[in-house]
């Protein structure tokens, strides 16, 4: 029953938001990364109600499909994210709930979901000098695991609102994939601080300074 709930959200946020894909999306989706685009997707199309219901699901940690593995939440995602960027996410989410206000909680969960792609990237810098060609496949997962979550969450805004910025962002991840391939560290890093300070700018989120001026 959940899972016929959780198709008929998302035909309703495909008719009614009419998101754009240009890029394939590659390797893993995570059930909360699923989720959070389809309370995105409510929220654009108005239905409040909806959204928070779905977002309530995965506030908590929650099993899905394998019940042997427990998918982290909402809740426990904002408390990660918190303790390694100095966000002040835990709040922000609780305060959308206990206020129902829609335009928080769209923040709340950009703002996770471009922290969620820093985290896949930075992990990508950190053994982007050691890895050896044979590794290279494996890291590209992890690169587009991290560009999932632009695709997912903020290219269908962007195509619909601001397709030349569309266009740019995409320009950025191209290069860092480039620059992956290549095994250029500077590159890779140059171009993901300026797309992340484009997504902040863009969406109008608060990222923290030291995140957005981080030195390398």
């Amino acid at each position: 029953m959940r899972s016929i709930c959780i198709i008929l959200c998302l035909l309703f946020v495909i008719c009614f938001s009419n998101p754009s894909f240009p890029h394939r999306i590659e390797g893993e989706i995570t059930p909360v990364l699923e989720r959070m685009e389809v309370i995105l997707g409510l929220i654009e199309a108005g239905d409040k109600e909806l959204a928070f219901r779905e977002a309530q699901e995965v506030f908590e940690d929650f099993h899905y499909h394998d019940f042997s593995r427990v998918e982290e939440g909402l809740k426990t995602i904002a408390v990660r994210m918190d303790r390694e960027f100095g966000t002040n996410l835990g709040k922000q989410l609780e305060d959308s709930f206990s206020k129902k206000d829609p335009e928080l909680l769209r923040k709340t969960i950009k703002t996770l979901g471009l922290l969620l792609m820093v985290e896949r990237f930075k992990f990508v810098e950190s053994k982007l000098g050691s890895f050896s060609k044979s590794e290279l496949k494996d890291f590209k997962k992890h690169f587009w695991r991290g560009r999932n979550y632009f695709t997912l969450l903020f290219e269908p805004a962007l195509a619909k609102y601001n397709p030349a910025e569309e266009v740019r962002l995409e320009r950025l991840l191209d290069k860092m994939l480039y620059s992956l391939e290549d095994r250029k560290l500077k590159d890779f890093y140059r171009a993901r601080i300026e797309l992340v300070d484009r997504i902040n700018r863009d969406f109008g989120l608060s990222l923290p300074t030291t995140l957005l001026n981080e030195k390398q």
